[in-house]
């Protein structure tokens, strides 16, 4: 598959259920052109109004998901162009591939992935406040992975934030805060071809916006929970939980949208999908 954006050829990132290209531009909008491939049979969302055809234009900042007759979709993500100081965050990780046995996070911890970076690693902080989580790359935990390990488990870190990065490859849930109060999850896209690959997961936490996701998953993409799995700590009352103007696509078993099943607490209250 040869795929030009912008009139340059990009190279997509191959996973086990699709294909992946991640591309800041430097323009508002971004010309697409599939050169060599199968035949389009749908661009989704639906709303972006784009026909089933090798040659259209989209809004810097899309995600589109590009259906062929034959062989797997092609998940494009892009972004507008931004300059990022290096010096501004605890880690920044350059383009490249990047493995580490685990990322542990403190509190103010600053996490950037750069567009074409890969970060093989499992990211997990415990009462860890105001940490950032953010960048154009990717977090691949394909072939490290293990049953009953979050690829992002982030307890009791209130203030926190995550976006724009691209998860793949999780085994079990994705990301995972817990008990955690102030959580802001935008732009996030999370690709899981494993049953038991839910999305995001938020475990007994309060005040949590996620917003312009992508998911496909593998199970639940979204799913609100009150658990002790990972930490007793998640068996508190959860609420205040917004959820807008994300696309879900489930796949095998799960929901795109699910409270429980796990509810081992007084109340759930101000759940809302828009």
């Amino acid at each position: 598959m040869q795929i030009c954006l912008n009139g340059e050829v990009r190279e997509v990132y191959s996973v086990a259920c699709a294909e992946i290209l991640i591309f800041e531009s430097e323009t508002p909008t971004v010309q697409v052109e599939i050169k060599e491939g199968p035949q389009v049979r749908s661009v989704r969302p639906l709303g972006l109004s784009v026909p089933p055809c090798s040659r259209f234009t989209v809004p810097a900042g899309s995600k589109v998901i590009i259906e062929f007759e034959t062989g797997k979709p092609l998940f494009l993500f892009t972004y507008l162009q931004q300059t990022v100081d290096p010096a501004d965050y605890t880690y920044y990780f350059a383009p490249g591939e990047h493995r580490l046995e685990e990322l542990q996070l403190k509190a103010g911890d600053k996490v950037y992935l750069a567009g074409g970076a890969v970060l093989r690693t499992h990211i997990c902080a415990d009462g860890a406040d105001g940490i950032v989580i953010a960048g154009r790359g990717m977090l691949d935990t394909t072939g490290i992975g293990r049953k009953k390990r979050r690829q992002v488990r982030l307890i009791e870190c209130d203030r926190l934030c995550v976006s724009d990065i691209t998860l793949v490859g999780a085994v079990d849930w994705a990301l995972v805060p817990i008990h955690c109060d102030t959580v802001d999850i935008s732009g996030v896209n999370i690709v899981t071809w494993e049953v038991n690959g839910d999305g995001v997961d938020v475990v007994g936490c309060k005040n949590v916006s996620i917003s312009d996701c992508f998911m496909y998953c593998a199970d639940d993409c979204i799913a609100v929970k009150v658990t002790d799995y990972d930490d007793p700590r998640g068996c508190n009352n959860c609420e205040n939980i917004r959820v807008q103007n994300c696309v879900f696509w489930n796949i095998r078993p799960g929901n795109a949208m699910e409270i429980g099943f796990e509810t081992r607490c007084e109340e759930i209250r101000g759940v809302t999908f828009a």
